[in-house]
Parts: structure tokens; sequence; C-alpha cells
């Protein structure tokens, strides 16, 4: 082949590699020890080396700053209740609380929450439907939850006493290699 003195070959232009499956990855071990987590169980899914699941927890989705007010329940916020400091307090009739467009359906929750009771009994944060934590003493409870619906409502029923910690997670499972 002549080549023209004027002209240069331009060089071959390379195709970027495309691989028909993923890349290999190291393993993570590091969400063993992430704060909440908790190691579940180990599994061999298919192959020779044994997994772990690992659950942890998501970020807080209540704000702790904001909480005990009348204007963080953006959905309801009945004459049973009012703000206390860095409490909600029930005044020993029942009542409801919620807040709007809070849960995914589906999604599993860890909740937690604490109070000081007199009298009556405290449901913790659901949906509406489904069994909520209840509160009949001092202390905290914590369970996990799994709404239908997208309100957030606490139920005081005879309620009273106050609402002193609140705190609502995703709970989440990553598989990582034992």
């Amino acid at each position: 082949m002549v080549i023209p003195r004027n002209i240069k070959p331009q060089p071959r232009r390379q195709l970027p590699f495309i691989p028909d499956r993923p890349p290999l990855r190291p393993p993570v071990k590091e969400l063993i020890t992430v704060p909440d987590s908790k190691l579940i169980g180990i599994f061999a899914p298919g192959g020779d080396e044994d997994k772990a699941l690992v659950r942890y927890l998501g970020p807080e989705m209540i704000d702790q700053l904001n909480w005990y007010y009348a204007a963080f329940w953006t959905t309801l916020f009945e004459i049973a209740w009012s703000e206390g400091a860095n409490s909600l307090v029930c005044d020993g009739s029942s009542g409801l609380v919620g807040r709007s467009n809070f849960w995914i359906a589906g999604v599993i929750y860890q909740i937690t929450f604490s109070g000081n009771r007199t009298s009556g009994t405290l449901f913790g944060p659901y949906d509406g439907s489904g069994t909520a934590g209840a509160l009949s003493s001092d202390g905290s409870v914590t369970y996990d939850y799994s709404p239908e619906g997208d309100v957030m409502y606490i139920y005081g029923s005879g309620f009273f006493g106050d609402l002193t910690f609140l705190s609502v997670r995703k709970i989440l499972y990553k598989e990582v290699d034992e």
C-alpha cells in the first residue's frame, strides 16, 4: 500500500472494554463492626464460600431537635398532648399525634421510645393498624415494625406521663464474605 506523503496514518481507535460481568470486589468486613450492626446468620448461597448476613440500622429518621414540638406532627396533635421540655406530655386522657408521609409500606423499621408513666398505656409509633410497642411502666421499648400506611401515629390510651425519647431507623441487611 502506498501512503501519500502529506497524509499520516491514524492510530487504530481502541474500543472500551466492556466486561460481561461486574468486576470482583474484595470482601466487605467492616460492616460487622458498624455501630448498631448485628451478625444474624451464616449461609452458603450455592457456593463453597460461607457468607454472613449482617443486620444494621440506617440513619435516624426522627428530627431529634424538633419531634417534641406540635409543628413536627403534621397530621394530628390532639388536645390530650402538649409540648414539654424536650418531651411530649399526655394529660391522662386518650389521644393521638400523627405525622404524614413518614413510612414506606413494606420497609422494616426499628423503633425505640422511652417514657415516664403515672397511668395508662403509651403505644409507640405505628401506622394506625397493626401492632405497636406498648409502654405500661417507666422505661424503654424497642421493636421492629413494618407499616402498611404512610402516617406515623403515637397513641396514649388513658396515658398520664411523658414521651422522653423517640427513634425510628430503617433496618438494612448486607451480605458479606465470612
